[in-house]
Protein backbone atom coordinates (compact mmCIF):
# COMPACT_ATOMS: atom_id res chain seq x y z
CA UNK A 1 0.00 0.00 0.00
CA UNK A 2 1.14 3.61 -1.08
CA UNK A 3 -1.16 5.19 1.55
CA UNK A 4 -2.43 4.08 4.82
CA UNK A 5 -5.54 5.15 6.86
CA UNK A 6 -5.09 7.95 9.09
CA UNK A 7 -1.31 9.10 7.35
CA UNK A 8 -1.19 13.01 6.41
CA UNK A 9 -0.98 13.47 3.05
CA UNK A 10 -0.60 16.58 0.61
CA UNK A 11 -4.11 17.08 -1.40
CA UNK A 12 -3.37 19.06 -4.70
CA UNK A 13 -6.11 20.42 -6.91
CA UNK A 14 -5.14 21.97 -9.88
CA UNK A 15 -6.48 23.31 -13.70
CA UNK A 16 -4.79 25.06 -16.21
CA UNK A 17 -4.61 28.35 -14.27
CA UNK A 18 -4.19 27.47 -10.37
CA UNK A 19 -2.45 24.94 -8.13
CA UNK A 20 -3.60 24.59 -4.68
CA UNK A 21 -2.06 22.45 -1.99
CA UNK A 22 -3.56 21.57 1.63
CA UNK A 23 -2.62 18.80 4.66
CA UNK A 24 -5.12 16.31 4.70
CA UNK A 25 -5.76 13.01 6.32
CA UNK A 26 -6.39 9.63 4.75
CA UNK A 27 -9.52 8.07 5.93
CA UNK A 28 -8.83 4.84 3.64
CA UNK A 29 -6.03 2.87 2.60
CA UNK A 30 -4.74 2.27 -1.36
CA UNK A 31 -2.12 1.94 -3.73
CA UNK A 32 -0.81 4.31 -6.59
CA UNK A 33 -3.75 4.75 -8.74
CA UNK A 34 -6.23 3.80 -5.86
CA UNK A 35 -9.34 6.33 -5.35
CA UNK A 36 -9.56 7.10 -1.66
CA UNK A 37 -11.54 9.63 1.04
CA UNK A 38 -9.37 11.95 2.66
CA UNK A 39 -10.56 14.68 5.14
CA UNK A 40 -8.96 17.90 4.75
CA UNK A 41 -7.24 19.09 7.85
CA UNK A 42 -8.09 22.34 7.69
CA UNK A 43 -11.81 22.63 6.69
CA UNK A 44 -12.65 19.05 7.63
CA UNK A 45 -14.39 18.11 4.55
CA UNK A 46 -14.12 14.70 3.43
CA UNK A 47 -13.07 14.56 -0.28
CA UNK A 48 -12.25 11.50 -2.60
CA UNK A 49 -9.11 11.65 -5.18
CA UNK A 50 -6.24 9.58 -6.67
CA UNK A 51 -3.41 8.52 -5.01
CA UNK A 52 0.02 9.85 -7.43
CA UNK A 53 2.83 8.81 -4.75
CA UNK A 54 3.24 8.09 -1.37
CA UNK A 55 2.37 11.63 0.09
CA UNK A 56 0.22 13.05 -3.24
CA UNK A 57 -3.55 12.93 -3.93
CA UNK A 58 -5.12 14.34 -6.52
CA UNK A 59 -8.85 15.60 -6.02
CA UNK A 60 -10.83 17.16 -8.94
CA UNK A 61 -11.84 21.17 -8.30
Amino acid sequence: MAITRGQTVTLIAKNAVIEVRAEGKAMTKGAIGDRIKVKNLKTKRIVEGVIINKHLINVNL
